[in-house]
C-alpha cells in the first residue's frame, strides 16, 4: 500500500495574453495536487469510516488496520488484483468525487468509477460530429502524432547528448523526417503507417537509452500482450497507469473517452484517451521506466515469468508506483502556457485544449517538450 504523497504543485496559470472579445477562453486545468492511494495486496480490504479510507488485511480471525488516511488527502484510488473495496466505500468515492481505478496484477485496466453525472451534451455533439468529419478527423490525428514523434525525437536527441552517441542522432533525424512528412498526411492509413515507422525507429534506439548492463534487462523489440521481457513488462505497466490518468482527464472535462480520431471505434477501447496519451508516452511513462533502470530502483526479483509472458511483482509495482507518482508531480510548462504546472494537470490541461478547439474551432495545440 502507498500513501499519498504530500508535496504539492504550483498553481496553474493560463495562456499568457489578453483574452480579446469573442476569443475561447483560456485553457485552466484544476489547481492544487494530486494525492494518489495504491492498494496492491491481494488480501486487502478497502473501507470507509467515517470520513476516513481505511485499508486493513486479515490476522487470523481478526483484521488488522494497516492504513487509515483521511478522505479530503485523497484525489484518486488505484486498486490493484484481487484487492476488496466495500460497498460503502464504493458509494463514498462516488460521492466524494474520488477517482477509482481498477487494475489486474499484470498492469491492465479493467475499470474505473466515474462519478460524472452530467456530461456537457454540447461538447459530446461536438465530438461526435468532429468524429464523423474526415478533415476534422484527419486534422486532429496529426497534431496527436506530432506531438508524439516531435517528443520521441527530443528523447533520443538528448540522449544523443548525454551518450556521445551518434547513432541516437541519427535515429531523431528520422523520426524528424517522418513527423515532417505526418503533417502533410491525407488519410489516417497513411498517418498510422508514418507513426508506426517512427515508432519502431525510437524502440529500436532504446538498447542505447539503458545504462544496464544486467542481462535481464536488456531490450530488443516492443512486445506486449505479453510483455516477453522486463523492460516491456516496465513499458506496458506505465502505459496503463497513464491511460487511466487520461481516462480521468477525458471525464473531468466532459469529453467521451471511447470515441477518438486517430485511434479507431472498438467495443472497450477508449481511443479519444488513447489519442491524448500519445504525446505524453515518451515524457512521462519512458522516462518513468529509464530511471527505474538507469538508476538501479528496479531489480531482477522485481519481474517474474508468467502466463508466457513477464510481469512485475508487487515489490516491482510498487516501486513503479512511487517513480510514476514523482513524473506526475514534476512540473512542465505546456505550449501556450505562461508557468509550470505538473504533468498530472497536463493532462487534463490536454483534454480542455481538446474539448475547447472542439466546441469552439480553435486550433488544437498538443503537448510537446523541448
Amino acid at each position: 500500500m502507498s500513501p499519498p504523497p504530500s508535496s504539492s504543485s504550483p498553481s496553474p496559470t493560463a495562456p499568457s495574453g489578453d483574452q480579446l472579445p469573442g476569443e475561447p477562453a483560456p485553457v485552466v486545468p484544476s489547481a492544487g495536487p494530486s494525492r494518489t492511494l495504491y492498494v496492491d495486496s491481494g488480501t486487502a480490504i478497502v473501507r470507509r469510516r467515517s470520513g476516513r479510507v481505511v485499508v486493513e488485511r486479515p490476522d487470523g480471525d481478526d483484521r488488522e488496520e494497516c492504513m487509515s488516511v483521511p478522505a479530503v488527502d485523497i484525489e484518486r484510488v488505484v486498486l490493484v488484483g484481487q484487492v476488496h473495496c466495500t460497498s460503502a466505500a464504493q458509494r463514498f468515492f462516488l460521492e466524494q468525487g474520488i477517482d477509482t481505478i481498477f487494475l489486474s496484477w499484470n498492469g491492465r485496466l479493467k475499470g474505473r468509477l466515474d462519478s460524472s453525472s452530467s456530461p456537457r451534451s454540447e461538447l459530446r455533439l461536438a465530438q461526435y460530429r468532429a468524429h464523423d468529419a474526415t478533415g476534422e478527423r484527419v486534422l486532429l490525428a496529426r497534431a496527436f502524432i506530432r506531438a508524439k514523434l516531435s517528443n520521441m525525437q527530443t528523447m533520443l536527441r538528448r540522449y544523443a547528448r548525454r551518450r556521445s552517441a551518434p547513432a541516437l542522432s541519427e535515429s531523431a533525424d528520422t523520426v524528424s523526417d517522418l513527423k515532417r512528412r505526418a503533417a502533410h498526411a491525407e488519410d489516417l492509413d497513411g498517418l498510422r503507417g508514418m507513426e508506426g515507422q517512427a515508432t519502431r525507429v525510437y524502440y529500436e534506439a532504446w538498447p542505447l537509452f539503458i545504462n544496464r548492463s544486467d542481462p535481464m534487462f536488456s531490450f530488443s523489440e516492443r512486445t506486449r500482450r505479453p510483455p516477453e521481457d522486463a523492460v516491456n513488462a516496465l513499458l506496458s505497466f506505465g502505459y496503463t497507469l497513464l491511460l487511466g490518468d487520461m481516462q480521468v482527464a477525458c471525464a473531468t472535462v466532459g469529453l467521451d473517452p471511447s470515441l477518438g480520431f486517430l485511434h479507431t471505434l472498438r467495443r472497450g477501447c477508449p481511443s479519444c484517451a488513447l489519442d491524448l496519451v500519445e504525446a505524453f508516452r515518451p515524457t512521462v511513462a519512458d522516462s518513468v521506466v529509464l530511471r527505474l533502470l538507469n538508476e538501479c530502483r528496479i531489480a531482477p526479483d522485481d519481474v517474474k515469468s508468467r502466463d508466457e509472458g513477464v510481469f512485475l511483482t508487487r515489490s516491482g509495482r510498487e516501486a513503479f508506483y512511487a517513480a510514476y507518482e514523482e513524473r506526475r508531480q514534476t512540473t512542465v510548462t505546456p505550449p501556450g502556457f505562461g508557468s509550470p504546472i505538473a504533468y498530472h494537470r497536463a493532462f487534463e490541461a490536454q483534454a480542455r485544449m481538446l474539448a475547447r478547439s472542439l466546441t469552439s474551432g480553435a486550433d488544437y495545440v498538443p503537448f510537446t517538450i523541448r
